[in-house]
């Protein structure tokens, strides 16, 4: 679902807010063996027919969700010059659940979760309609949470025993830049343009 929503502030400034989202979801997320099929022959499992059929003795999936918010406001400081602040959020979060035998055994699985919120705010001043010259300047800033877990797990047998682990990991992320361009047209065909981003 996404909406866009648009306002009229007054003669000289506009706002528009764009939200979206996204809900997904599926199932049957397993391997298919090219070659052997490692420790699970010691179980007996059914040959495999060819690249296109899967086993799977797990309930697996793949869920995630990701929406945000834009909020972008545009504002006429006067005829030729225009300020410019753009603002979001997104956030999205995962769930993976997968056979990594490939086979209707219970040899091996593994589980992934995952989730970043993550905000960012851009400001520009840019100017137009000066005989030939257009210039621009801004900055850019983005902050990020992530964190997640991968959790891998391999069945218990006599022939190979019992392994398993889960490994999280959380991060976070920062970025500040900024920026300028400055343009001329040097004829209706021609136009030069130089400009700069740090870092």
């Amino acid at each position: 679902i996404r909406a866009t929503f648009e306002f009229d502030l007054s003669e000289n400034a506009t706002l528009k807010i764009i939200g979206d989202w996204s809900d997904f979801k599926s199932n049957n997320r397993t391997a298919k063996p090219l070659d052997d099929l490692s420790f699970a022959f010691l179980l007996n499992p059914a040959p495999q027919d060819g690249i296109d059929v899967t086993r799977n003795n797990l309930d697996t999936f793949f869920d995630w969700k990701t929406g945000g918010v834009t909020v972008d406001l545009q504002w006429d400081v006067s005829d030729t010059v225009t300020l410019s602040s753009i603002s979001a959020f997104r956030t999205y979060e995962s769930d993976f659940f997968f056979n990594t035998d490939g086979t209707e055994e219970e040899i091996t699985r593994s589980t992934f979760i995952y989730e970043t919120d993550q905000f960012s705010q851009e400001l520009r001043l840019a100017s137009t309609g000066l005989d030939g010259w257009s210039w621009l300047v801004g900055g850019f800033f983005l902050d990020e949470d992530k964190s997640g877990a991968l959790g891998l797990g391999r069945a218990t047998h006599p022939s190979f025993g019992q392994v398993s682990f889960i490994i999280p990991n959380d991060d976070t992320a920062e970025s500040i830049a900024v920026f300028g361009q400055v343009t001329y047209d040097v004829s209706d065909a021609i136009t030069l343009s130089v400009g700069g981003r740090y870092p």
